[in-house]
Formats: structure tokens, sequence, C-alpha cells
């Protein structure tokens, strides 16, 4: 599937900030939220919909939408002296979501298969009907081309150092 036929939306969101690039983690777990106004791409369009983003310095973050509430689901990487630590907060965030229904969220991993299939099998469970690979409706693709004569030559004959 091409990028240019997925589906977006324009948001307002809380995004954590947080680097997660090795050379640039910091010693402790605290998010560094920033307001922003995104457009987010659809991954699930259901009842609860998961979407994804990829931020200026292309660290993927996931957001889902319940009840027009936009939350994202938190990953948070830190230093803890020469270790890297990983606090992943969207497990029990996705605990908390999926409460009332049985899915199975020992294998989940912060990747996009992996969140889609749990969000996929929790809007089953609740009854919402899912549209699978969201596209943009009436999507085409038009390329516009401007030629042009010209009669001036740009070849170019004589010595730049005397004025030729």
């Amino acid at each position: 599937m091409s990028d240019f036929d997925q589906l977006y939306i324009k948001r307002a969101v809380d995004i954590d900030k947080k680097p997660i690039e090795i050379n640039q983690l910091e010693d402790n777990r605290t998010k560094r939220i920033v307001k922003e106004v995104i457009f987010l791409r659809y991954l699930v369009k259901s009842t609860v919909d998961l979407f994804s983003y990829k931020d200026e310095d292309y660290k993927t973050h996931f957001f889902y939408q319940k009840s027009n509430e936009i939350k994202e689901l938190n990953l948070v990487k830190f230093r803890m002296g020469t270790k890297l630590v990983k606090f992943e907060e969207y497990k029990q965030q996705l605990k908390n979501l999926i409460a009332d229904c049985q899915v199975n969220l020992k294998t989940v991993s912060y990747t996009e298969q992996s969140l889609t299939r749990i969000f996929k099998e929790y809007n089953q469970c609740i009854g919402g009907a899912i549209e699978s690979k969201p596209k943009a409706a009436g999507v085409n693709t038009f390329f516009n081309i401007i030629l042009g004569v010209s009669f001036n030559s740009m070849t170019h004959k004589g010595n730049d150092n005397y004025g030729a």
C-alpha cells in the first residue's frame, strides 16, 4: 500500500518528545509532553481507532481514540548508568483499555503489526465494525509537466578568464 492512499486525520494531541536514540537518551523516565497539531495515520478504524505518527526525529508514536478522547500509547526509553531501560507503559494502558474483553496481551509489542492485531481483536470483541486498511476515498494522483522551448543555446564557448 502506498502512502498516497492512506487515510489521515488532523488532531491536537499531547505527544511525548523524549528522545529514544541511544546517543540522546536521558537518565530518567520522565516524559517530555508537548501539545501539537499533527496528522495521524489510521491503522484501525472502528469503535476504538488506532493511529500511528512518525515525528521529525523518526520516532514512531501510536495513539488510540475512544469516545473522541485521543491518547498516546507510551513507550519510554532511558539510560540507567550504562544500561538501556524501556518503560513499557503502553502494556498497562492496553490492559486498562481492553479489560472488558479477553484479548491475549502476552505477545504484544510496540510495533504496528502487533498493535493492529490487538485493536482488531478488541473491536471484534465489543462488536465494532472494522474498516480493514482504511483508505482515503477517491484518491487520484496527477503529475503536471511543463515543457518549454528556448532558442538560447546552453553551450559555452570561450575562456571565462579572458571575458570571452
